[in-house]
């Protein structure tokens, strides 16, 4: 039997490669990249799959290439289905006749049908049910047509006239819609915490030396910067008139010049020592947050991940925006010291802002890696640093009971 033939008994005409689907498939929009691999699929021609791997190899959206790699696999399956032999189709009496359905109504269950292929494809089966329900109330007389049949057989794993019971009894569609939505709620899981474990701890310690790296440079130029800054600002300010000054956009209070003195006074061995304990500090202290976000993720909001690929999500994050907040300081510190005070203090107002933004973005990061979303991962980050706050508000808690109770006893020993 030709693909001709197959394509009718399954009850659509044949039909040529589409051009225009092939045009569709380089479209910008990835929506329409999407509706022309599942025509592709439905199409039922061999033809289809050169169009298909390319895309599959070559399309920029990951979910778009591994939607046409199951759309290969779908349209093999419906040719392969080609070499079995035709079943004789069961005859009908005139009491079981198709009711007649308008072509409009007819188009918006074509609709629907379309729609479960590409949930099918996409192997969202419990979405691909809720479609073929719709499609067959909309036209009843699908029930009788082989290519709907094929569909729900596949959609349902059952034979099509049970299929068919299926989805006209809405307890046994109900429940496999929630056992589909189940599974593949489990299987997304199962898939992320694969994709999650592929980092070990080797990489956490790679990106936490560099973000220690970066912590101990920064707090190392630091206070260099600052001091020759400021003295060119001071020398800067000296060399104008008093007409001048009067004029000045920014005047350097005496607690900043007292506070440069003192700096200066410092040796850069102490600079060296200060960055490097800062440096150990700072990722002692990350490995302290990352446990309890880790914590606060999984044990309590149901995240799913693990802490070294949540680690290496924000670590090389804290230390690009560190560098980069380090750099913007160090440009208004420069205007400042050529007397471009104005400039100067604009470019400290971005700053301000930029504790939001990191705080946003490393929530999102976090919400990704335990794949429950932004918003999650903002209470993460709340929840964590409430529980870090109240573990080392411990200690001092336990020990002012402690001393409260022996002074009390030593008040009342000498009554």
């Amino acid at each position: 039997m030709g693909i001709g033939q197959y394509q009718r008994r399954k009850g659509r005409p044949a039909m040529a490669l589409d051009k225009r689907l092939l045009k569709q498939l380089k479209d910008k929009d990835p929506k329409v990249r999407r509706k022309a691999i599942v025509a592709l699929a439905d199409s039922r021609d061999m033809a289809a799959l050169g169009p298909l791997e390319q895309v599959a190899s070559s399309d920029p959206e990951q979910k778009l290439r591994d939607l046409a790699v199951r759309a290969q696999n779908h349209l093999k399956e419906q040719v392969a289905r080609k070499e079995k032999p035709a079943e004789p189709e069961p005859a009908h009496s005139s009491s079981a006749a198709a009711p007649k359905v308008s072509e409009k109504e007819a188009a918006r269950a074509k609709g629907y049908m379309d729609e479960a292929l590409s949930y099918y494809i996409a192997k969202d089966l419990s979405k691909a049910t809720s479609s073929l329900s719709k499609a067959l109330r909309v036209n009843p007389a699908l029930k009788n047509e082989s290519y709907f049949l094929s569909l729900a057989g596949d959609v349902l794993n059952a034979d099509p006239e049970e299929a068919v019971r299926i989805l006209l009894d809405s307890n046994r569609r109900g429940e496999f819609v929630n056992t589909s939505r189940k599974s593949q709620k489990q299987k997304k899981k199962d898939e992320h915490y694969g994709k999650t474990a592929e980092l070990s701890w080797s990489a956490v310690f790679f990106d936490l030396g560099i973000f220690s790296a970066v912590t101990a440079v920064i707090t190392f130029l630091m206070p260099l910067v600052f001091v020759q800054m400021i003295n060119q600002t001071i020398a800067y300010q000296m060399g104008l008139s008093p007409e001048q000054m009067e004029q000045a956009s920014l005047i350097l209070p005496q607690e900043i010049v007292s506070l440069n003195e003192a700096v200066a006074t410092i040796g850069i061995p102490i600079f060296l020592i200060v960055a490097v304990i800062t440096a150990v500090t700072s990722a002692i202290s990350m490995l302290i947050q990352g446990g309890a976000i880790h914590l606060v993720a999984t044990k309590l909001l149901g995240g799913v991940g693990t802490m070294p690929y949540m680690m290496c999500q924000i670590l090389p994050f804290y230390s690009m925006t560190s560098l980069i907040l380090f750099v913007w300081w160090c440009i208004a510190m420069g205007m400042l010291a050529i007397g471009a005070g104005i400039i100067g203090a604009l470019c400290m107002a971005p700053m301000a802002l930029a504790g939001f933004y990191i705080l946003f973005k490393v929530a999102g990061k976090i919400g990704a890696a335990y794949d429950f979303g932004s918003a999650k991962g903002c209470l993460s980050l709340i929840l964590a640093s409430v529980l870090l706050s109240l573990i080392s508000s411990l200690p001092g808690i336990l020990a002012w009971n402690y001393i409260s109770s022996q002074l009390t006893e030593m008040m009342l020993a000498s009554m």
